[in-house]
This record gives structure tokens, sequence and C-alpha cells, in this order.
């Protein structure tokens, strides 16, 4: 993660803006529309997914900001990757204009 970060870095002369998503609810999330208002300011932004388990504990809190959990009608909220990041990516920039 840190390489990508410098890569970014090094070829636009800012460091991304990093956002997590999990599965857990954390009281740092931000929501979809926070997380769009962000990426809209930013120069650029690096989302990561987690897979299975989801990301380190320690990824999260090296990041700047954590992105709600996707919920569903019942207390299940566990995606394919393919399918979270469809809907995290629908949610942030699929109204944008």
């Amino acid at each position: 993660i840190s390489e990508t970060k410098q890569k970014i870095k090094d070829e636009i002369y800012s460091s991304p803006t990093t956002f997590t998503t999990s599965a857990k609810n954390s009281y740092q999330s931000i929501n979809y529309s926070r997380a769009t208002d962000l990426i809209v300011d930013s120069k650029s932004s690096l989302i990561l997914f987690g897979t299975a388990h989801g990301l380190a504990h320690e990824t999260i809190a090296q990041n700047d900001y954590n992105i709600s959990p996707i919920t569903g009608a019942g207390d299940y909220n566990h995606l394919s990757v393919r399918s979270a990041v469809a809907i995290t990516l629908d949610r942030i920039i699929g109204d944008y204009k």
C-alpha cells in the first residue's frame, strides 16, 4: 500500500486521499455522500477493499477515511469483493455530475 501511495505521489506530486472499506461499522466511518465530496475535492484518491476477513486494523488506521459498510435488509452484510466494489463505486460516483 505504501509503495502504491508513493507511486501516485511521484506521478502527480501529491499524496492520494486514502479510503478503506469494511463490513464492520466504525465510529470513524464516513457516509458515501461525504466520500464523494472528499474524492471530488482531492487531486487523487485510493480506495482499498479487503477480502475474506477484511483489511487489518492497522491498515485501516493508517489511512485517511473508512467508508461506512454496505447494509441491506438483514444483519448479514458480507459481500464478494466484486459486488462490494461495484456497489461502493456506484454510491460514490454513480450520481455525480
